[in-house]
């Protein structure tokens, strides 16, 4: 048929092998589908938010001025000015965003995929075989190529939109738009229908055809942090409103006279509708309950009742009296209170002369003072409504520190409400001085700040205290400070300028008595007796707080550590420079640094526990322990012979008097615990076993007494006087001779069953037999300095140090613990069970049932602890 065209046999391949390409090349486009549909979908929304933003930027303002009541703020002109502009400005905003807005392609999509790809694969992908058809080769090469394409296009991926708005808005009023629409959406008042009702938001005009629209709220005091009151929400009901709410009434499209009856304002002139017919307007505070109605044509539009909560006054008053810190400073303590919180709180501090005595330096009339005013704080966080709160005050140097004054505590709250509280009878705190000396200058400068009248009594009294210095002033600082000021003082009488001058005394009679109280404060040992003065003074005054109780411990704790710390430093300092000496000082192998910290405890615990005397009878040991280490640590070299062997012998009675003294404690505890056990019958049936168990101790007792006399009749006659003028030697043998009888009245105490008794006696030996050795010490220490130079006071120099004692004279490698001047520290348990025994004591002693001869043995007990 010559109409038919028929195939050659090279054609054939030739389809078959691009119907093979177009296949690929279409299996490749599917796989894309999604991708590109979704790269699509981007594009849509990136050209409808660049064509259309200007459209809900407008919608979003138009929302938030009718949510946030924003239009019914304008006048009527203005309101619809404003209206027709959102209109215009919308629709204008829409056609042009429907005239620029094309709707995204295929195409458009193929080509934002390829944007980030080399050589666009994704739109190669549609390509035709054009040249080269018939040619195998060229269909291979084909293949390869949109294989490669194929496989490139994979590495597409969906684009995100490109808002990129800031071209077409650099002011970025888009975001002003939006923040104003969450605002609204967020704090906007009522619904979105209620606020878009054409009534509410179009002028007046309109008002005529659909009747009077009436707005009204009550806006509490921003003090109270309550939220605004809609009172067409509640119709009739009774509400009630914080005192002082601010209620204000709105009425649209009202006729020339709506009447407004109000009961709460309390004004001579009630309050009433003011302004045009359309848009009438009336605002009134409430102070008082009562009722609200408005009316309008004889058409009553709303009639509510309220109920006032009135705003009470601030409270504020003294926890407390003041206390004292340990600065000095005054510290008050003091709580309020408040319904809606306290602003402003102070204090006011006036002399109560009616409290004063009037001696001395009081007897003239005191200058006019100002009262002393400070703020109080208050809360840093949250409201002040209810609170307790502490102020420091330094008032150490007023001239009312430490006499008797009145405290008045002010508050103010956000309503202008002011309260006084009452008058607190207090003594003003200051500064506590411990010195005599000291607090004698403190004084004579609160008389001269008094009154001017007692300038020339003050100069007089300070001439008296500073006339024999070296009597009286361990400061020179604090002795030339007085000096100053008394001579000050005159030249401000002679030139009849007191008035002017009298600060600058002051200040330096304040400086005086600081040096006297502090002393120096470079020595070690003098920080460290001030403090055991200060503590001791402060256990035995009642008024003293546990606060400043525990600031003292606290400072001669650390003094304490710096002490030894400068001790064992100039014991390395005098090894290093004479080795022959390092067995001089010899100090107590068996009191350490936990010893002491041990004893401070037990202080802490018996303070604790209100055992004042017991905490101080333990200072005063602590401050023995103290000087018995001071005492060796000045030894001079050790005299050899007689005086040597002497204080060995006192060493080792002491050591075993001690040990006695633990023995005869545990036999009262025994006796107490079998007392307890048993009836009236069975005491009397242990009392022999108990009289044995005396009667041992007794003649240990006997034992050592003798041993003392033994030793005390071999000590050498004669000495050599000391600085005073007495004769250490002399003292150490009348010490001796008193602890010689009081172990005698401890041996007739246990020999007459009576252990309590003992253990006073036993605890008094020890004490004389301590100031006995630290007498002797001092005669040998005199005598080795007059020997100086001599063939037997070089005898000891030249033998060799004591290779087996540190610095301090402890023990060193195997020697373990030494048998020398062993002063016995009771252990932890020791305490525990006289604690024990004092409360087992007490209870027993409070159990009026038991026979009348128990309970005087009882309390004889009690008195001896």
């Amino acid at each position: 048929m010559t109409g038919e065209t028929q195939a050659t046999p090279s054609s054939r391949p030739s389809r078959g092998l691009n119907s093979s390409a177009r296949a690929e090349a279409g299996d490749g486009l599917t796989r894309l589908r999604k991708r590109i549909d979704q790269t699509r979908a981007s594009l849509a929304i990136e050209r409808v938010t660049q064509a259309f933003w200007p459209v809900w930027s407008i919608a979003f303002l138009a929302f938030a001025l009718v949510r946030l009541e924003l239009i019914g703020l304008l006048p009527e002109w203005l309101r619809l000015l404003v209206l027709l502009a959102l209109v215009a400005g919308f629709g204008w905003a829409l056609v042009r965003g429907i005239r620029g807005f094309r709707w995204p392609r295929r195409g458009d999509a193929v080509r934002r995929l390829d944007d980030e790809l080399p050589g666009r694969p994704v739109a190669a992908l549609g390509d035709r075989h054009g040249l080269g058809r018939d040619d195998p080769a060229a269909r291979a090469i084909w293949q390869i190529h949109m294989a490669r394409v194929a496989a490139q296009a994979e590495r597409a991926r969906a684009r995100f939109p490109d808002i990129n708005l800031a071209a077409r808005d650099p002011r970025a009023l888009r975001y002003g738009a939006l923040v104003l629409f969450l605002a609204a959406a967020l704090f906007g008042s009522g619904t979105v229908r209620e606020q878009l009702d054409p009534r509410s938001v179009l002028p007046a005009a309109g008002a005529g055809e659909t009747g009077p629209v009436l707005e009204a709220w009550a806006s509490p005091p921003a003090y109270t942090g309550r939220p605004v009151v809609y009172l067409t929400e509640f119709g009739a009901d009774t509400l009630e409103l914080p005192a002082g709410s601010t209620v204000t009434l709105r009425l649209y499209g009202g006729t020339a006279t709506p009447t407004l009856t109000e009961e709460v304002s309390g004004a001579p002139v009630p309050a009433s509708f003011t302004g045009d017919p359309g848009l009438a307007e009336a605002e009134f505070t409430v102070t008082r309950a009562g009722q609200v109605t408005v009316a309008d044509g004889g058409d009553t539009l709303g009639r509510w009742s309220f109920t006032v909560l009135p705003d009470s006054p601030p409270q504020i008053a003294l926890v407390e009296p003041p206390s004292r810190t340990s600065e000095g400073a005054a510290q008050f303590l003091y709580r309020g209170a408040d319904d809606y919180g306290i602003t402003s709180a102070f204090a006011r501090v006036t002399l109560d002369l009616d409290r004063i005595e009037r001696a001395h330096g009081l007897i003239p009339d005191p200058e006019p003072r100002e009262p002393i005013e400070f703020d109080l704080a208050l809360p840093r966080t949250g409201v002040a409504k209810e609170f307790e709160e502490r102020e420091i005050v330094d008032l150490s140097q007023h001239p009312w520190a430490g006499l008797p004054v009145k405290v008045v505590l002010h508050a103010r709250d956000a309503a202008g409400q002011e309260t006084v509280s009452a008058p607190n009878e207090v003594v003003l705190p200051g500064r506590r001085f411990y010195e005599p000396l000291a607090r004698a200058l403190v004084e004579q400068r609160r008389d001269l700040l008094w009154s001017e009248q007692n300038a020339a009594r003050v100069s007089q009294l300070l001439k008296a205290i500073s006339h024999r210095p070296q009597d009286i002033f361990d400061n020179t600082k604090a002795y030339l400070a007085t000096r100053t000021a008394i001579r000050r003082l005159d030249y401000a009488r002679e030139s009849r300028s007191v008035a002017e001058r009298r600060p600058e005394v002051a200040e330096m009679l304040w400086h005086a008595a600081l040096l006297v109280e502090e002393g120096d404060l470079s020595s070690a040992q003098e920080r460290l007796r001030r403090a055991q003065e200060r503590l001791s003074q402060a256990l035995d005054d009642p008024e003293s707080s546990d606060e400043e109780i525990a600031n003292l411990m606290r400072e001669m704790q650390q003094a304490m550590q710096d002490y030894l710390q400068e001790m064992m430093r100039q014991a390395l300092e005098n090894q290093q420079q004479n080795p022959q000496d390092q067995d001089q000082a010899q100090a107590d192998p068996n009191m350490s640094m936990q010893d002491l910290q041990d004893m401070i405890d037990r202080m802490n615990e018996m303070m604790e526990n209100g055992q004042r005397a017991e905490a101080q009878e333990l200072l005063q040991q602590l401050q023995r322990l103290m000087e018995n280490l001071q005492m060796t640590m000045r030894n001079g070299q050790p005299q050899p012979g007689q005086g040597e062997q002497m204080m060995q012998g006192l060493q080792d009675l002491m050591r075993e008097q001690q040990q006695l003294g633990d023995q005869t404690f545990e036999e009262l505890q025994r006796q107490f615990g079998q007392q307890g056990q048993q009836g009236q019958q069975g005491q009397q049936g242990e009392g022999q076993q108990q009289g044995d168990g005396s009667g041992a101790l007794g003649r240990q007792q006997e034992a050592l007494r003798q041993l003392l006399e033994q030793l005390r009749r071999d000590m050498p006659q004669g000495g050599v006087p000391g600085q005073e003028g007495q004769d250490p030697a002399e003292s150490a043998r009348r010490s001796l001779e008193q602890a010689e009888r009081d172990m005698g009245s401890a041996r007739d105490s246990l020999e007459n069953d009576d252990p309590g008794g003992a253990v006073d006696d036993q605890a008094q030996a020890l004490d004389n037999l301590r100031e006995g050795m630290r007498s002797l010490d001092e005669a040998m220490r005199q005598q080795a300095q007059n020997q100086q130079g001599s063939p037997g006071g070089r005898e000891r120099a030249e033998s060799g140090p004591d290779e087996s004692r540190d610095p301090l004279g402890r023990p060193t490698g195997a020697q373990g613990d030494s048998d020398g001047n062993d002063v016995h520290i009771p252990g932890t348990e020791a305490w525990k069970r006289s604690r024990q025994l004092q409360d087992e004591i007490r209870r027993r002693a409070g159990e009026q049932e038991r026979p009348e001869p128990e309970l005087d043995y009882l309390r004889r007990l009690l008195d001896r602890f």
